[in-house]
């Protein structure tokens, strides 16, 4: 052909093949030179996600999840299509097409960035976030996407595209201590991953990228806009209909309460582990997957706190000491809450279950719990426990007991009219709780 006699078609084309080469040789050396830091590809099937201790109250109900990163772990097999269909059409839509890395992506990526003259168009895999989120730091240095790179191909090399997925879904994180789709969709909707609505599924998807900035409980206007664009995506790629999608961005931002929100139970969580720290340590406790049974009742433990902060309430009402000492300048006063306090405890008695266990009236206000840490004397309440052993040691009823003076050193315990009554039936005595 005439134009392969072309001089200058000549030289440009070898000095086409001469950079490619060099580009091909920067590229291999630098994969070569990063590769020795990082783990190689029999080591990464031995990775396992950090999993917490799961609480469950007397129902069987999970009620808490004590753990460094919140997780509960759950199965591809266990999602819902449209959750699965709204991860590939918004982060990686090639995923099942390419190796580990999109060269289409990348391309699409730079030109982008290019024509605007910034950073604005992202290019990362699915299975190169899993490598960053797993192995890597959140810098943007060029040696740290090269080992992006290569562990990308590894990870391929070594998971099914199934399993990347799973991996991915049980590690992203979502905001807070919140790791994987089966927690966040708890710790957001109340709910397992498994029963995510269309919207549901939508809003979790959009918050990857921004967790914090698109949470729906604070900034549910901001989430519910990424929650549509996620939406368009998808109607976009035909993966739902024009009626679903109109269903769907019409569907308001409905967040529920879930797991490791606030409860009336905080106290007893917390109680819980105290004693569980001590027995068995931090790691074992955030890390070792325990199962914790408790015979908390929530019903129970919810009309407990209504109750007391209630009864609270109206006395400081009557009294006019809510804020009463609010005037004083910090740090010159041993008062914890500018508030009245007060602690409840709910036993079974057939059983000697706790069923409510309420320390105070807001645990983030004051962690001190009333009812297992104030070192109060129990008062008249002791007084049942000395007539058992009394009846555990022969007497009854009707057995004539006297109530008579009594003191210990110094101390001279008194009923609460000041008198003492003498001889009395041990039956009276108890009523009258002499």
């Amino acid at each position: 052909m005439k134009i392969f006699k072309n001089k200058k078609f000549r030289k440009a084309l070898a000095i086409f093949c001469l950079g490619s080469c060099v580009i091909v040789g920067i590229v291999v050396g630098l994969f070569w030179f990063y590769q020795d830091d990082l783990p190689p590809t029999a080591e990464l099937r031995n990775f396992t996600l950090r999993t917490g201790s799961e609480v469950y109250d007397c129902n069987g109900k999970m009620i808490y999840l004590f753990a460094f990163e919140k997780r509960k772990l759950t199965s591809l097999k266990e999602l819902p299509p449209h959750l699965i269909d709204a991860l590939l059409t918004t982060e990686d839509k090639r995923f099942y097409y390419h190796p580990g890395m999109d060269p289409l992506s990348l391309m699409r990526a730079v030109f982008v960035d290019i024509t605007t003259g910034g950073y604005s168009q992202g290019a990362s895999t699915i299975t190169q976030q899993m490598a960053r989120n797993m192995f890597l730091t959140l810098d943007k240095q060029l040696s740290r996407k090269i080992k992006e790179a290569i562990l990308a191909f590894r990870i391929e090399a070594t998971f099914s595209k199934d399993e990347i997925l799973e991996i991915y879904f049980n590690k992203i994180f979502w905001g807070g201590q919140v790791h994987g789709v089966e927690t966040a969709a708890l710790y957001y909707f109340n709910k397992h991953a498994r029963d995510l609505t269309l919207p549901e599924s939508a809003m979790l998807v959009g918050m990857i990228q921004r967790p914090n900035y698109y949470d729906p409980i604070r900034h549910p206007e901001t989430a519910k806009k990424r929650r549509d664009f996620v939406l368009s995506r998808m109607l976009k790629a035909k993966k739902i209909t024009k009626e679903e999608y109109q269903v769907a961005i019409d569907t308001p931002v409905q967040p529920q309460e879930g797991i490791m929100r606030r409860y009336a139970s905080d106290y007893f969580i917390e109680h819980i582990r105290t004693y569980l720290e001590r027995k068995y340590g931090t790691e074992r406790l955030f890390e070792g997957g325990l199962r914790i049974y408790t015979t908390l009742d929530p019903d129970m433990s919810s009309s407990a706190y209504s109750i007391l902060n209630g009864y609270l309430t109206d006395i400081e009402r009557g009294s006019g000491y809510r804020n009463k000492y609010s005037d004083i300048a910090p740090g010159t006063h041993d008062i914890e809450t500018k508030y009245i306090q007060g602690g409840l405890v709910l036993m079974e008695n057939k059983t000697g279950y706790v069923r409510a266990l309420i320390g105070g009236r807001n645990i983030e206000h004051s962690k001190f719990n009333r009812m297992t840490q104030a070192k109060r004397q129990p008062g008249s309440s002791i007084k049942p426990v000395y007539y058992t052993l009394a009846v555990e040691k022969g007497y009854t009823p009707a057995t004539i007991i006297n109530d008579a003076p009594v003191s210990f050193g110094n101390w001279r315990p008194r009923n609460a009219g000041g008198g003492s009554y003498g001889y009395k039936r041990m039956r009276v005595a108890i009523t009258h709780s002499y």
